[in-house]
């Protein structure tokens, strides 16, 4: 506010001034005995040597387009605070050259006290148009404003009035002062104190009610008023407001105040600025989530700025998370490295295979959508009528099997293997070469939720090999077992 207020009144000065850069001055340099700032965590900062730098800070009436030059020590750190220039220069500094385009240079400034290391020093920098004045109201607290605008509550310390003819207004709820002022350069080189005297007045005021939408925050006169909406009372006149928010272009809205009645004023939203995101990763259609909404990898998208979170949950690879910072009108771009979950598993199951009903044991490694496992699939005895035999059948399948994802709770899994089956007779002699190798095929569907998972498994046994007993036992004529042909399982998966 003060560097706008500033710029209006020496609009017409500013082409006679760049010939008279040379008067560019130092009003005051002194150490702020009581700040802390140079030694503090987070606004100190070291020298080459690794000693703390001391802190100058430096009030002019605009706090852009200047530069510096320390001499042989040199300049650590130059940073813009607010309406202030914090120059951070190493102990033992003894002079300084400041530069500016519009208003000269200041060459060979030596400093009036020595610059001693975490010290804190303010600098009073006089570009020669005007002088700093202190301001002050009869009533403390009172809004100052001068030509028309605002520039703080009094006391009002260091603030650089322009040579000419001013206008200084002071105003409270039910107090009011005026002082006109005529600021020469033939004034005391003392910074001037100008003090309003305040008097009693009846207020013209309105009831102001202020909303904005996306709860932005509310400025007036540089307070942060309220989140959203804003009620209050103000003289009647002409007012302006700032809406914020995080991540957003700050907007402005002038209002007007009405007395005697409920002003209602919507506010300007701040605008969302906007940066780009693009996910890479070399796993086609990869679901991933970005603060819980589903996002498209793979080519830039234009987000709001902001921090986001970034999740890829998925069965078949390990989970990711990540942060991303996106910043206005840049792309971030990112490759996911994804890796392939690895995974035991266990189960049980039962279902008849051919005119079998047996039960299972599974044995399963999965390695992204790779799956290789060995079932053991058995019988209770099978008693034979009209007979004193018992048959046992058991079977050992190995398998791979490439697993189809449809969502993260069901997936489809072909697989294909080799069965080695053998059957055990209690019989009054013994039956020999009882053996069998088959050809598997099969396909589980898997309902899953985390560690636990329900599968149906249609499959089919092709004999390649069967050995004269095996045989015996399985062919037409006996019919007392049959694995071949179609089957099915059903039971229960343990992920671990």
């Amino acid at each position: 506010m003060i560097t706008r207020i500033f710029i209006i009144s020496l609009s017409l000065l500013t082409c006679s001034y760049c010939a008279e850069a040379q008067d560019m001055s130092v009003a005051q340099f002194k150490l702020l005995e009581n700040d802390l700032t140079a030694n503090t965590h987070g606004t100190e900062r070291k020298d080459q040597f690794g000693n703390t730098a001391a802190i100058i800070k430096i009030s002019a009436p605009m706090v852009d387009g200047y530069t510096f030059d320390g001499g042989q020590q040199g300049i650590v750190a130059t940073e813009q605070k607010g309406g202030e220039l914090w120059l951070y220069v190493p102990a033992g500094s003894q002079r300084l050259t400041i530069s500016h385009r519009l208003f000269g240079k200041l060459e060979n400034y030596h400093y009036p006290i020595s610059i001693q290391s975490a010290r804190t020093y303010e600098m009073l920098l006089d570009i020669g148009t005007g002088r700093f004045v202190t301001i002050t109201s009869s009533q403390a607290k009172a809004d100052i404003e001068v030509d028309g605008q605002f520039i703080g509550r009094s006391p009002v310390m260091h603030y650089y009035l322009p040579f000419g003819n001013h206008t200084l207004k002071a105003i409270s709820d039910n107090q009011e002062g005026l002082l006109q002022v005529f600021h020469s350069s033939n004034d005391s080189i003392d910074a001037p104190l100008y003090r309003i005297e305040m008097q009693s007045t009846t207020p013209r005021t309105g009831t102001v009610f202020l909303t904005v939408d996306d709860n932005a925050a509310i400025y007036f006169r540089g307070e942060h008023v309220g989140n959203g909406r804003w009620r209050t009372q103000l003289r009647e006149g002409e007012y302006e407001v700032e809406t914020r928010n995080a991540d957003c272009e700050p907007a402005r809205t002038s209002f007007k105040v009405v007395a005697n009645q409920e002003n209602h004023v919507p506010a300007q939203v701040p605008k969302q600025l906007m940066g780009k995101l693009n996910i890479i990763s070399k796993v086609r259609r990869l679901k991933v989530r970005l603060d819980g909404e589903p996002f498209m990898t793979g080519t830039p998208v234009e987000i709001p700025c902001g921090t986001y979170q970034l999740e890829m949950k998925n069965i078949i690879y390990r989970t990711i998370r990540k942060e991303y910072r996106v910043d206005q009108d840049k792309l971030l771009v990112d490759t996911l490295k994804v890796r392939p979950r690895v995974s035991f598993h266990i189960g049980i199951g039962y279902g008849p295979i051919g005119n079998l009903s047996t039960f299972r044991a599974i044995y399963g490694l999965q390695i992204g959508h790779h799956e290789f496992g060995l079932t053991h699939t058995f019988e209770d005895s099978k008693s034979i009528p009209f007979s004193y035999r018992e048959i046992n059948h058991q079977a050992f399948t190995g398998f791979y099997g490439y697993r189809f994802v449809v969502n993260n709770m069901f997936t489809i899994t072909p697989k294909f293997g080799i069965t080695a089956a053998s059957i055990n007779v209690t019989d009054t002699y013994d039956i020999e070469d009882t053996q069998a190798i088959l050809g598997y095929l099969g396909c589980t569907f898997l309902l899953t939720s985390r560690h636990l998972g329900l599968y149906v498994t249609p499959e089919v046994n092709i004999p390649f090999s069967k050995g004269a007993g095996y045989e015996e036992y399985t062919s037409k004529n006996r019919g007392d077992i049959n694995i071949s042909g179609l089957g099915i399982s059903a039971g229960v998966l343990l992920s671990l």
